[in-house]
């Protein structure tokens, strides 16, 4: 008597030669298939595996390929495959993992919302819509991979300007360029850092350092105005920008150039919690005491300072907060269209922490 054996499990090429056919029938590429570092960013698996699937594609008759030209969809939408969950991407220059945590964190949060009430998210990693002129790159992408809305991260002004421009549905996770107006969800920066002056002030602080990187996004202009509004509160208090490129040697080199003023400033507020962790341990290894010599608040947090001592004063935001009031606006933008343009402030937490000292 023959035994009924367990069917094997589909192997990974298996599985993403059905993710692919499913994104075809269900119309998610439109006329050209992405390229192979695109889908793998997409899928998530290696690109000899994508490589695989992508000839598999082509022996099946799905796929066409000529010489020099990328690959062409020839086997259109089957009849009576299932409608296509509504796809929304998301538009980042990196994984959102190797920007922030905080975005990961989110992002996971946004995408479980969304798939609660039928939605998928497809996040599209890609330099190429970065750039000073993105125009050209954003409109054969968005036709070819459409989507029922659009979330623009960390986007810059001629992104955004873009998107307003062709009105195609998109929000903003993230703060606003001058000028532009298309929906946005994001932290309160300017508040938030009006507030980190004014923590500095009580404590008697009169000299203080605004640390950023040398391209501030939309949220770092708006913290560097807000810092400077609180410190403008008190007469003889004064505060400079200085500026680092984001890398660990670049952000010793500003610490030094803090140090070696003239006047060495008492009070440091620092964008990103990787910043500030370089930040805290360059002056401990200096002998600069934080907070009896220098204290050190950062904008943003993570969960790695848990683990500095002294524990660094700093904003702390929940992503989940954030993940929910993202997919709200977008659910209302994809559901109802049009309208005002909803523009959402989050207000972040302050906690204490040990790296903010008195100077009375």
């Amino acid at each position: 008597m023959q035994q009924n054996r367990p069917s094997r499990p589909p192997s990974l090429i298996e599985h993403t030669l059905h993710l692919l056919k499913q994104g075809i029938q269900q119309g998610s590429w439109v006329g050209l298939l992405p390229g192979e570092r695109e889908l793998s960013q997409l899928l998530q698996v290696s690109r000899p595996t994508i490589r695989a699937a992508l000839a598999a594609l082509e022996r099946e008759g799905w796929l066409e390929v000529k010489q020099g030209a990328r690959r062409s969809i020839v086997r259109s939408q089957k009849q009576g495959a299932p409608e296509a969950p509504p796809v929304i991407g998301l538009l980042s220059s990196r994984p959102l993992h190797e920007i922030i945590p905080h975005a990961q964190a989110w992002n996971e949060r946004f995408r479980e919302v969304l798939a609660r009430e039928g939605y998928s998210v497809q996040n599209h990693y890609g330099r190429r819509w970065f750039t000073p002129t993105p125009e050209r790159e954003l409109a054969a992408f968005t036709t070819q991979s459409p989507a029922a809305a659009w979330v623009l991260f960390l986007s810059t002004a001629a992104m955004q300007q873009w998107f307003e421009t062709s009105g195609r549905p998109s929000i903003v996770s993230g703060s606003l360029h001058q000028g532009i107006r298309l929906p946005m969800v994001d932290f309160d920066h300017r508040a938030t850092c009006r507030h980190a002056a004014s923590r500095f002030l009580v404590k008697g602080h009169r000299s203080m350092v605004f640390l950023r990187t040398g391209r501030p996004s939309a949220g770092d202009i708006e913290s560097e105005q807000g810092f400077f509004e609180g410190i403008a509160a008190v007469d003889g208090a004064s505060g400079v920008v200085v500026e680092h490129d984001g890398s660990p040697a670049s952000i010793r080199a500003a610490v030094s150039r803090i140090l070696r003023q003239t006047s060495t400033p008492t009070g440091v507020l620092v964008l990103r919690a990787n910043a500030a962790l370089v930040v805290a341990s360059e002056m401990i290894r200096r002998r600069v005491r934080i907070p009896e010599d220098v204290s050190v608040v950062c904008r943003d947090s993570d969960h790695f300072l848990d683990y500095f001592s002294p524990a660094i004063a700093r904003y702390e935001a929940d992503p989940l907060i954030h993940a929910q009031r993202l997919a709200k606006l977008v659910l209302r933008i994809v559901k109802e269209g049009g309208g005002p343009v909803t523009k959402v402030r989050l207000i972040p937490k302050f906690r204490p922490g040990e790296s903010l000292g008195s100077l009375i």
